[in-house]
């Protein structure tokens, strides 16, 4: 329909009414000059808008499907969701740009907190000589970034002057493990916490020759118990516990088990170390060099793995040495060369064998 026929059609359907001059009289575009309208369809519908005879909130404006198909009021449309879309796009933008410098930030913080207790630390824990109380008793571990060791204080139970006999202990040891004895958890380390705080002999201060033969023994049997796994042996035949190390053993079968045979000797001295089928696993520790009066040391039929140590080259009344029936590695010849009356049995059968010993009867 066009306008001129639709302006027909208003003035024959409700001549009741009055239209504006630029509705009934005027041509396409001639509107009132106090109006802005883009084409007649526009003016047309807002005609109707003023003269509705329904007024109302239920009643449907007339001009409804003539703003629909105005192309203008589509074009408004158009623009309005695209602004909307874009307000929504800038701001998920300064969100997620907010929350990465918000990210950035917390990581530097935290890594600048880290480097501040990093550096706190280092500057308050030196090598260097502190007193304590003399209930206080220093046991050392080993720190993880730093290859010094750092002094942690233990209280034990009960009062022990750390300025005597612990001291004296700790420093006459020192001179026999000092790459591990004041290294955390090490089985020389968990040796000494043993034989000065928790051994029910409490031995003495090792400041004569017989005490100090007797701590060296005692600490040397206690560090192979924590280094084989001593908690998980078949039979533990009284090691650490309150009696002389000359009678942690039994005899069983015929047969003698343990750490003794101090009888043979002064009667305070270990000749015999006989641990064999016992589920020892782990390492030989080198302070088992330090029992100079060992004639026999049998450990075969074990767990026992890595390298065995050269300190049994000091064990010059060794006449006995069954080790066959583990995983050792190494060298058994010096005993070839200078002991050519020791009775040595090792795991040196193979085509390559891990030890090597001439003069061992292999299997």
């Amino acid at each position: 329909m066009q306008p001129e026929d639709y302006r027909g059609y208003l003035k024959q359907m409700h001549p009741e009414r009055s239209y504006p001059s630029y509705i009934t009289g005027g041509g396409p575009g001639n509107y009132h000059p106090n109006e802005h309208y883009d084409n007649d369809a526009e003016a047309m519908g807002r005609s109707l808008d003023n003269n509705n005879p329904y007024p109302g909130a239920a009643a449907r404006r007339p001009s409804y499907f003539l703003h629909k198909l105005d192309p203008t009021y589509k074009n408004s449309v158009r623009r309005n969701l695209q602004k909307r879309q874009d307000t929504i796009q800038n701001v998920l933008k300064v969100s997620y740009m907010i929350l990465a410098f918000a990210t950035i930030f917390g990581f530097a913080c935290m890594i600048v907190s880290q480097k501040l207790v990093t550096y706190s630390n280092l500057s308050s824990t030196e090598m260097k000589p502190t007193s304590y109380s003399d209930d206080v008793i220093v046991i050392w571990e080993e720190p993880k970034e730093k290859s010094e060791m750092i002094p942690v204080p233990n209280t034990p139970k009960g009062h022990i002057p750390m300025d005597t006999r612990e001291n004296d202990i700790i420093h006459f040891l020192q001179n026999i493990s000092p790459a591990t004895l004041l290294v955390k958890n090490s089985p020389q380390n968990r040796a000494l916490k043993w034989i000065t705080q928790d051994d029910p002999l409490k031995l003495p201060s090792p400041k004569t020759s017989t005490d100090a033969k007797r701590v060296l023994q005692r600490y040397a049997l206690a560090t192979f118990f924590f280094a084989t796994g001593g908690e998980n042996w078949v039979e533990k035949y009284g090691f650490l516990s309150d009696k002389h190390e000359c009678h942690w053993n039994e005899v069983s079968g015929g047969f003698f088990h343990g750490a003794g045979g101090c009888a043979e000797g002064d009667g305070q001295t270990v000749t015999l170390l006989s641990l064999w089928n016992n589920n020892l696993l782990g390492k030989i520790p080198a302070e088992i060099g330090h029992l100079q009066g060992l004639t026999a040391l049998t450990l075969f039929d074990n767990q026992l793995m890595g390298e065995i140590p050269s300190d049994l080259n000091s064990l010059s009344n060794l006449s006995t040495l069954y080790l066959e029936d583990n995983t050792l590695e190494g060298s058994l010849q010096s005993f070839c060369s200078e002991k050519n009356d020791i009775k040595i049995k090792a795991d040196c059968a193979d085509p390559f064998p891990k030890v090597i010993c001439t003069c061992c009867s292999c299997s």
